[in-house]
């Protein structure tokens, strides 16, 4: 349900941050560089990747309910590092997972 509503705000909030911000060229002082805030409108490419970033931060960190469930029903104190390693590597491989 996130993961819509993401999709359908993303492209008003970028075309009104596109028609409101500076498009005056900004120089980093003592060089060359100079950049602009306002790189211009939306794209389709831009679009994607506020999905993809939308989508993999909707998502909760699955192991937790393995944690709440010894901590709640075994009665069980888990180890933070363990529960921290649990963690990590149950999302490393849900996520390695979705990619292919």
């Amino acid at each position: 349900m996130y993961l819509r509503s993401a999709q359908i705000i993303a492209l008003p909030v970028g075309k009104l941050v596109a028609a409101t911000l500076p498009s005056k060229s900004i120089r980093v002082p003592m060089t060359k560089w100079s950049f602009s805030l306002n790189p211009g409108p939306v794209n389709l490419k831009e679009q994607v990747l506020i999905t993809i970033f939308a989508n993999s931060g909707s998502n909760a960190v699955y192991a937790l309910g393995i944690i709440t469930i010894v901590k709640a029903f075994y009665y069980r104190k888990l180890n933070p590092l363990a529960a921290m390693f649990l963690s990590q590597t149950t999302q490393v491989n849900f996520q390695f997972s979705n990619m292919i």
